[in-house]
């Protein structure tokens, strides 16, 4: 009846016989994954598509290398503020983006840095699109993925480290004492 194999059993349990059903399923159980071959991480083993197919640039993020992982936490904003990964240390896993700027927020718990450990965006070509390691109690770091005409700098024309072509702030002004 149905899928599976029906099998009756039957015991003999003290005075009389007694008995038991159970169903066997028969073939291979569904292999989650991307079937869009055109997609970037298609998986050819899969036979079932579950959605996370990226047609835009795949990406691995990872976070680890050092001491005191526990301490380590990170996201990943897009331009509208918006949290698109977020982890902590250790982590390794695929990102799927789409053409932007993006930044990159590090945080260490007991504000003693990151101790070794660094989060790295790494392009699917084996290239680091970004990677940040955070001093102290926290850092961030701005990265683009695909074309954009936009410069990342100090926008403060009174920082000595003022750039005059920067689009974007990326918060790296330095100001003399």
């Amino acid at each position: 009846p149905g899928e599976g194999t029906y099998v009756e059993m039957f015991a003999c349990v003290g005075y009389g016989p007694t008995s038991a059903s159970f169903t066997v399923p028969f073939g291979s159980a569904p292999v989650p994954g991307c079937t869009d071959d055109t997609a970037c991480n298609y998986n050819p083993d899969a036979t079932e598509d579950d959605g996370s197919c990226c047609s835009t640039t795949c990406t691995t993020i990872s976070c680890g290398g050092g001491s005191y992982m526990s301490e380590v936490s990170w996201d990943i904003t897009d331009e509208g503020g918006n949290i698109v990964y977020s982890g902590g240390a250790p982590y390794d896993g695929d990102g799927c983006f789409d053409d932007g700027n993006y930044t990159a927020n590090g945080y260490d718990s007991y504000g003693d840095g990151w101790n070794g450990n660094v989060l790295n965006i790494t392009g699917a070509d084996g290239s680091v699109i970004a990677s940040l390691a955070v001093e102290g109690s926290e850092g961030s770091l701005m990265f683009t993925i695909g074309e954009t005409s936009d410069v990342f700098g100090c926008m403060d024309d009174t920082a000595c480290n003022y750039n005059p072509d920067a689009t974007i702030d990326d918060g790296s002004c330095t100001h003399d004492l």
